[in-house]
């Protein structure tokens, strides 16, 4: 690994907790909402999907780089980063589970929920406008940092990881 890339992680390293951070996330504009009308039967509807065309588009995008002869690649996977997400207050009474032990509701999105894919989509792309189609590609919770060299490189990886700080 480049020393460059190095001391960009040192310098990073509270980005990338190795454990789950122990308090909860402040509250935004990004938090999940939970729409359900009292009395009302259960939606025929299934969750949000991306059309094809939507799915095949991040593959597409990736080939045109490769043929461009684009260099340097870094795949940052935010799996957790669902964890950083509220259930709106109000909302969080719909999330309830019910055990032997007593009741529970999430106060953060959990992976499983419908339409949380969605929700924290929407959140990376809204976050990450600015740089889209210009250095990465966010599917997910997966984004695609690119460069055309070392030195552009760390200063992609910078910019991101100083909006994901």
């Amino acid at each position: 690994m480049p020393k460059e890339i190095k001391g960009f992680l040192h310098e990073f390293k509270d980005v990338m907790p190795s454990k789950l951070l122990k308090r909860l996330p402040p509250r935004g504009e990004g938090d999940h909402k939970i729409d359900v009308e009292l009395g009302a039967k259960p939606p025929t509807t299934g969750p949000h999907k991306m059309a094809p065309p939507e799915l095949e588009k991040p593959r597409r995008q990736l080939k045109v780089l490769l043929d461009a002869g684009v260099r340097y690649f870094v795949k940052l996977g935010l799996s957790l980063g669902y964890y950083q997400v509220r259930i709106v207050e109000r909302d969080e009474l719909k999330t309830t589970c019910v055990i032997r032990y007593g009741s529970y509701e999430f106060l953060v999105m959990p992976f499983g929920l419908t339409n949380a894919a969605t929700t924290f989509c929407m959140l990376m792309n809204k976050i990450f406008h600015p740089y889209l189609d210009k250095f990465i590609v966010v599917y997910l919770d997966d984004i695609i940092v690119y460069s055309n060299t070392l030195e552009e490189h760390v200063e992609h990886l910078r910019k991101i990881f100083t909006l994901l700080r």
